[in-house]
């Protein structure tokens, strides 16, 4: 039996996430996930679309939860967007938002373990 075989899924699915970013990253995205250069809200949100879109989940919900500031703020742009917007979304309450939050923020610190 190899080594890759002792995996659990979990370990599995940083090792494909690791793969997809050494290929799909720009160099200095790698470096911010490595701790070479510090996080900027730019990379934050330029590597949250690039993990997204190359599925690395793990690294993803690692991202989020490592960097709430950043995560903020960049719902903040994103709620700013919709609200200058056409787009009509269903009202929640100001409770409703707060467990709605909290639930995403269970989950990514579920992922991201």
């Amino acid at each position: 039996m190899t080594e890759i075989e002792n995996l659990t899924d979990t370990e599995l699915g940083r090792v494909n996430d690791f793969v997809k970013a050494a290929f799909f990253l720009k160099e200095d995205e790698l470096k911010v996930l490595d701790g070479q250069i510090p996080m900027t809200q730019e990379l934050f949100d330029s590597l949250c679309d690039r993990l997204s879109e190359i599925g690395a989940q793990n690294e993803f919900f690692r991202l989020l939860n490592e960097y709430p500031d950043f995560l903020r703020n960049s719902a903040d742009k994103i709620e700013e967007e919709l609200e200058s917007s056409n787009v009509e979304l269903p009202e929640m309450t100001d409770e409703e938002s707060k467990q709605s939050f909290q639930k995403l923020m269970e989950k990514i610190n579920r992922e991201s373990r």
